[in-house]
C-alpha cells in the first residue's frame, strides 16, 4: 500500500516534504525510478526535488539516486506561467483523471482554463456522492476549460452518457482540450466539443438535460450573459434541459450574492445544494495537498 500511496502522491505532485518516504522504498526502488523518469519528461524540477529528499533521508542509499540527481542538478526552478505539468486527481475509488495544465497560470489570453480550480474538483466529489445513474443523460458544461469536469462524468457514467464541452475560447477547445482527452484515453469523437460565447452564440442544443459549470463566477462583469445564457438551456422551445448544477468558490460574498440576484433576475430559481461540505473539502484538500483557499458552495438552479 506504501508504494501505491507514494506514487499516487509523486503523480499527483505533492510536495515532497509530505510524500510517504520511508525504508521500504528498497522492496521497489526500480519502479520508483521509473516512476520519476516519467515525471522529468514534464517535471525535472519536481523530480530533482524528491531525489534531493531522498538523499537527505540518510537511511534511503539506492543506488541509482546520485546518477540520476547529477542528470538534472542545474535544473532550476520552473518560473512563469508558461511552466506546463501533467498532474493526476484521484477523484474517486474508480477514476482517476490525468490533466495537461499550467497550474502556476491564472489567466491568459483572456481565459482561466489553462488549470484545474478547486471548484471543479469539488464538483466532482459531489457529484461522486450522488451516484449518478447511467441512463443516457446528457450533460453540457459551460466555459469547461480544461476540461476535468465533463470528462470526469464521462469517465465516471462509463462513456454512456453524451457530454457536450464547450467553453467560449476555441484555441483552448482546439488545443489543452484535445490534450487531456488523449491523456484520459477519450476519443474525441466521444464528445462535443462546441465554442459557446454566453448570451451571444445562440447555437443551444436541444437534447442537454443538465448544464453544468465549475468556477465561472469569479467576475461580476459577466453574471448578465451567465445568466441569460442559462435561461435559455432552460426556457428555449425544443429543449429538455432541466437544471443547471454549478460550484461557485466563494471569493467574496458580494460577488455570489451578485450571481444570486442576476440569476432571479432573468426569472429563474436558485437553490443552495452543498455549502462547503466538510467531507467533500477533505476529499479535495488531500487531493490539493494544502487546503482550500475559500469555501465552495454548489447551486441548483431551474425554471
Amino acid at each position: 500500500m506504501v508504494k501505491e500511496e507514494l506514487f499516487g502522491q509523486l503523480r499527483g505532485r505533492c510536495p515532497v516534504g509530505q510524500l510517504s518516504l520511508d525504508e521500504d522504498v528498497y522492496e521497489y526502488g526500480d519502479e520508483l525510478r521509473v516512476e520519476l523518469l516519467k515525471i522529468k519528461e514534464y517535471n525535472a524540477y519536481y523530480m530533482k526535488s524528491v531525489l534531493k529528499s531522498i538523499i537527505d533521508k540518510e537511511y534511503i542509499d539506492l543506488e541509482w539516486i546520485y546518477e540520476e540527481y547529477m542528470k538534472v542538478l542545474n535544473v532550476g526552478v520552473p518560473s512563469g506561467g508558461d511552466y506546463e505539468d501533467i498532474i493526476e486527481y484521484r477523484l474517486s475509488d474508480a477514476v482517476t483523471m490525468k490533466m495537461w495544465e499550467r497550474p502556476k497560470l491564472i489567466s491568459s489570453l483572456s481565459t482561466t482554463g489553462f488549470r484545474t480550480w478547486e471548484a471543479a474538483l469539488y464538483l466532482c466529489v459531489y457529484f461522486d456522492g450522488m451516484k449518478l445513474s447511467a441512463n443516457g443523460n446528457t450533460y453540457l458544461e459551460l466555459g469547461a476549460g480544461t476540461g476535468l469536469v465533463s470528462m470526469y462524468l464521462y469517465k465516471l457514467l462509463e462513456g454512456r452518457c453524451k457530454v457536450y464541452i464547450t467553453d467560449g475560447d476555441s484555441n483552448l477547445l482546439d488545443g489543452s482540450l484535445l490534450k487531456n482527452l488523449q491523456l484520459n484515453e477519450i476519443d474525441e469523437r466521444q464528445v462535443v466539443r462546441q465554442r459557446l460565447i454566453w448570451n451571444e452564440d445562440k447555437n443551444i442544443p436541444l437534447d442537454v438535460d443538465t448544464l453544468i459549470g465549475a468556477d465561472i463566477t469569479y467576475d461580476s462583469a459577466y453574471f448578465v450573459e451567465l445568466s441569460q445564457c442559462i435561461y435559455d438551456f432552460l426556457t428555449v422551445g425544443g429543449s429538455r434541459c432541466k437544471e443547471m448544477i454549478i460550484s461557485c468558490t466563494v471569493r467574496s460574498e458580494d460577488t455570489i450574492a451578485s450571481f444570486e440576484r442576476s440569476i432571479v433576475d432573468v426569472g429563474l430559481k436558485i437553490e443552495l445544494i452543498s455549502d462547503n461540505d466538510l467531507k467533500i473539502v477533505e476529499r479535495v484538500e488531500r487531493m490539493l495537498y494544502k487546503k482550500l483557499i475559500a469555501p465552495i458552495r454548489i447551486y441548483r438552479i431551474v425554471a
